[in-house]
């Protein structure tokens, strides 16, 4: 219809915030797009941003994490965020430079924290800002290849165990492809579990 994009082709990443879906076409890695409000199907032209650094690598945004009141938006190096209620108010803001996650399916929301796998460990993102939780306590499990093959750390999944209140990450063992090693990081104590 008039006013509305010609075509995006296939989406690489969607999800919905805000009463609209988000979305980044394969054919353009370095855009966010979102439909129109209350409307799946409408994606009017001037709703885009723009992900910097744009052409800076051929993986362009990894992730989208939809929190409360932020859209999270991610590149392997960079976390940004959408804030506003609507398409006059919408606003792109760095959150962190340096490091993002690199694995959608990696990424579980809980109490309004985003846990997800980064390229050197597992990140939160929530209130308290953008941090590295296993930096201190197994940082060699995400920077060397004797545990897990980081190759692989693209296709990791994430899942929430209700009844220990942590997070759980599924990862190829090293030297694999299959996702059969997991690991818990358990939220109340900081404490990590694993490989299983």
């Amino acid at each position: 219809p008039p006013g509305t994009r010609a075509g995006t082709g296939q989406l690489k990443l969607i999800t919905e915030w805000k009463n609209r879906l988000w979305a980044v076409p394969t054919i353009e890695i370095d855009r966010l797009i979102h439909s129109a409000n209350g409307k799946a199907y409408a994606w009017p032209d001037f709703n885009d941003f723009t992900i910097p650094p744009a052409g800076h690598d051929e993986v362009g945004v990894t992730a989208l994490i939809p929190r409360r009141d932020e859209l999270g938006v991610s590149r392997q190096n960079m976390l940004w965020k959408i804030i506003g209620d609507d398409e006059d108010s919408f606003q792109r803001r760095r959150v962190y430079a340096g490091v993002g996650y690199i694995a959608p399916d990696s990424i579980v929301i809980q109490g309004d924290i985003a846990y997800g796998l980064g390229p050197d460990g597992i990140y939160a993102w929530g209130p308290m800002g953008f941090e590295c939780l296993s930096d201190e306590k197994v940082r060699p499990w995400f920077t060397t290849s004797d545990t897990f093959n980081r190759a692989e750390f693209p296709n990791a999944v994430g899942r929430w165990n209700d009844k220990y209140n942590a997070y759980e990450l599924l990862l190829a063992a090293a030297g694999g492809t299959v996702l059969n090693r997991w690991i818990m990081y358990d939220t109340d104590a900081k404490r990590f579990y694993g490989p299983h």
